[in-house]
């Protein structure tokens, strides 16, 4: 259940970890190659003024901040961390009408996946494997996570929107056929342990926190964009643009080679203001990450 997933009790450390770590590698790659495409789109003609501040700095924050969420999550198997992380990347895959950011929904999944593995009890400890093996099979998850981007952008590509259904339901799905899920027999107390409802009020206010500033980053962003007119003049050390107020009819003049309006043009308050509110979700991050668990209470006997 989605309150199990805020319980601010530790996720089982090698399942949680290994899996957070692999969603994060993907966000990651997939964060790249957004801003390549972002980059490649933004100087196709050539014809404008630079931007002053590039469209890749507010979408790489916006987009890099739950994966760096994601990752404290998984470094220390905090559930309300992991489970902001893939509730972020929900709305943000569908943020572009063109659809290049629906292969965020697969972080999405893996982290709220990670979010959602049970502690094993105390009589029945997990098995983890040596500190050696568990670094080299961390370093596995992380290679075949970037491996695997280029896969899905051209699945996504290719198949468009159906790709993207199937490969959410794929990721769903194969951990369950993978192996069968056995209860715990904390599933099968009657009552839940002493502290569990605290412990998920605390894990629900960070989540909640972490998710509203993240989302209040973008939207401040976005909505202090401004549109800007110019005119360009080629010279003999290059062209040189003058700004002009934001207008439907531009006439150029004598030595006027082009002219046109950019809308949605990032502004530096816009851009301290996303910073700012991201530093405060990366802060309630990284207070929730240093607090101490909640241990469940054992059961009497």
């Amino acid at each position: 259940m989605l309150l199990d997933t805020l319980d601010e009790r530790p996720a089982a450390s090698w399942s949680a970890s290994r899996t957070g770590l692999t969603a994060t590698a993907v966000a990651a790659a997939l964060v790249v190659m957004l801003l390549g495409m972002i980059s490649v789109a933004t100087n196709r003609d050539g014809l404008g003024p630079p931007p002053a501040i590039p469209s890749s700095l507010p979408l790489g924050l916006l987009y890099g901040a739950p994966a760096a969420i994601g990752w404290l999550g998984a470094r220390s198997a905090r559930r309300p961390l992991l489970t902001a992380a893939g509730l972020l990347y929900l709305p943000l895959a569908f943020l572009a009408f063109s659809g290049v950011t629906l292969p965020f929904l697969l972080p999405a999944l893996l982290y709220l996946r990670a979010a959602a593995t049970r502690e094993p009890v105390a009589s029945q400890p997990e098995r983890r494997p040596p500190p050696g093996r568990s670094s080299r099979r961390s370093l596995i998850a992380l290679a075949a996570g970037l491996a695997s981007v280029p896969i899905i952008l051209w699945i996504v590509v290719s198949l468009g929107i159906f790709g993207v259904v199937g490969l959410v339901v794929i990721a769903g799905l194969a951990p369950a056929l993978a192996r069968r899920v056995q209860p715990t027999p904390a599933d099968r107390s009657p009552g839940r342990p002493a502290g569990t409802m605290r412990a998920q009020l605390l894990g629900a206010l960070a989540a909640a926190t972490i998710i509203a500033l993240v989302l209040a980053a973008g939207a401040a962003a976005i909505g202090t964009t401004e549109e800007r007119c110019w005119i360009r003049a080629d010279t003999p050390s290059g062209p040189v643009f003058r700004q002009i107020p934001p207008t439907s009819t531009i006439t150029l003049q004598a030595g006027e080679t082009a002219g046109g309006c950019d809308g949605g043009v990032y502004t530096p308050a816009g851009i301290a203001l996303e910073s700012g509110l991201l530093a405060g979700a990366i802060g309630t991050a990284l207070v929730t990450r240093a607090r101490p668990t909640a241990r469940a209470l054992p059961t009497p006997q």
